[in-house]
């Protein structure tokens, strides 16, 4: 079988480095940044006021960070500017809708991965949705290459064009 989307996921690259976020937590500043950047949104009126700094401690899931990121790219980039560092790719359109289409994929994985986890699957079921999964993924990439987005909304609020689909 071939799976474009697969081949994507593969090239994926690390962001470490390329994100100046470690200020919102770094050693002595930490409180100071927090309660600033939870002033911001509280500001713009934004709804993730739950967003702890035990958040700094111990890891997240990949799909739940990327979608707060997601969800609050916009208030990242103004506390960044606000602080002097600024980050570029936020305001890459061909970075957001990269950005997009991981929250998507990591929520299909993520929904996979709890099914998986049910207690009292048998073998036979699991690789039953694990093939299912498989044809999903072969139903969005010939549906991407329609330019249709519909099980796809991140990528589809994201992507402003077609251009933006060509390497996914």
């Amino acid at each position: 079988m071939d799976f474009k989307i697969m081949e994507e996921l593969a090239a994926m690259q690390s962001m470490k480095g390329t994100t100046t976020g470690n200020d919102l937590f770094t050693e002595g500043k930490s409180f100071e940044s927090q309660a600033v950047f939870f002033a911001l949104l509280e500001e713009n009126e934004t709804e993730y006021r739950d967003t702890g700094y035990h958040t700094a401690l111990r890891w997240l899931s990949l799909g739940k960070m990327l979608e707060s990121v997601w969800d609050l790219r916009e208030e990242i980039q103004d506390f960044c500017v606000k602080k002097g560092n600024g980050i570029p790719q936020l305001s890459d359109a061909d970075w957001i809708a990269g950005l997009g289409f991981a929250v998507d994929v990591n929520a299909l994985m993520n929904e996979l991965n709890v099914k998986l986890q049910r207690k009292s699957l048998f073998v036979y079921e699991m690789d039953n949705l694990v093939k299912a999964f498989m044809r999903k993924l072969q139903l969005l990439s010939s549906q991407m290459e329609d330019n249709i987005l519909t099980h796809l909304p991140t990528l589809k609020e994201a992507a402003t064009s077609a251009d933006h689909l060509h390497r996914y």
